[in-house]
């Protein structure tokens, strides 16, 4: 059985008019939602399935088949944040060209106006082009993003009204400064829980079994347990940052650098719904230039899943240890 138009009709019907070369195509969804493997599986799927019942049999001169597959652009909204959104140019997933991949990029990531979606560019070649315009004026290229691979690219974008543009555009730009800062500053960073990053981060542990909460993967300890990982670090002071769950309250962990412990970090009555990131200084640095440290978690207290492990250079104004949320300390563990 089919749906068309809303109606249940007989699947029988659909492959007759495949026969008669009647075929056409949009887009799909997997219970509502725009997945984007799922869409390719489909049309390409659907379109061997058109080869082999409209054009691999027998045909009488004068026949003549013809394949429909209407390009539609599309706006698709995460499940968990219906501002921030995907386009699509029917099956192709399009992305916003943000320079080469090799470059530096230190800039600002692009927002839309709601009332002002990518468009098609037009021209001849350029049938797949689309141009868009930021919510700060700048002119924006989108192509299929599966031809971007040598370019940075921007696939999803913050979408504002032009009253919530007014109202959030001084917090939106801060975050940014924000988000642009630790990109400056990371000289490494260490996802727990992941295979790549744990084997490029030489990962050992005595016992800290994966979990995952809201798509990031984490290392659980328990008291007794530890794990440890090697990190580059440049010369001079640092920062070493750990994003934790804040549910995990009433937990206690030792943090040491090579050996020399930086802190007993112990949260009592923090309990938030959000992910949290602490701040510890580090003195010194290698002896000479640029090197690598081992940095050691171990669990003291209660339980703590650690998500993030994150090696920077310190800021001008060296913090105390304290909790950053939303890219400000407040205050003191």
């Amino acid at each position: 059985m089919v749906e068309r138009d809303g109606k249940t009709i007989d699947g029988k019907i659909v492959f007759e008019e495949i026969r008669a070369g009647k075929i056409w195509s949009g887009g799909f969804d997997l219970n509502g939602d725009w997945v984007p493997l799922y869409t390719w599986h489909k049309i390409h799927a659907g379109l061997i399935n058109a080869h082999r019942l409209a054009i691999e049999r027998a045909r009488a001169r004068g026949d003549i088949v013809a394949v429909h597959l209407p390009m539609a652009l599309a706006s698709h909204a995460t499940p968990d944040d219906a501002s921030l959104r995907a386009f699509t140019h029917g099956p192709l997933v399009l992305a916003a060209d943000m320079g080469p991949a090799d470059a530096t990029f230190d800039d600002i990531g692009p927002a839309l106006f709601d009332a002002a979606p990518p468009k098609r560019a037009g021209g001849v070649g350029n049938a797949t082009a689309c141009q868009a315009k930021s919510t700060l004026g700048e002119a924006l290229q989108l192509s299929p993003f599966f031809r971007q691979y040598d370019r940075r690219t921007a696939v999803y974008f913050p979408n504002f009204t032009a009253s919530e543009w007014n109202a959030q555009k001084e917090s939106y730009l801060k975050a940014q400064d924000v988000h642009r800062d630790l990109a400056r500053r990371t000289v490494d960073v260490m996802f727990p829980g992941e295979m790549q990053p744990e084997r490029d981060h030489q990962f050992k542990a005595s016992n800290a079994p994966t979990v995952q909460l809201h798509g990031r993967s984490a290392r659980k300890l328990k008291a007794g347990e530890h794990f440890e990982v090697t990190m580059a670090r440049r010369a001079g002071s640092a920062v070493l940052q750990i994003v934790h769950w804040g549910w995990d309250a009433e937990s206690k962990l030792g943090i040491s650098v090579d050996g020399k412990l930086v802190a007993h970090a112990q949260r009592q009555n923090r309990r938030q719904d959000k992910f949290i990131t602490i701040d510890y200084p580090l003195a010194g640095g290698p002896a000479s230039g640029d090197g690598e440290v081992v940095v050691r978690v171990d669990g003291i207290e209660g339980d703590t899943d650690v998500y993030e492990i994150r090696m920077m250079e310190a800021p001008a104004a060296t913090p105390t240890i304290g909790i950053r949320q939303a890219g400000a300390l407040a205050g003191p563990i």
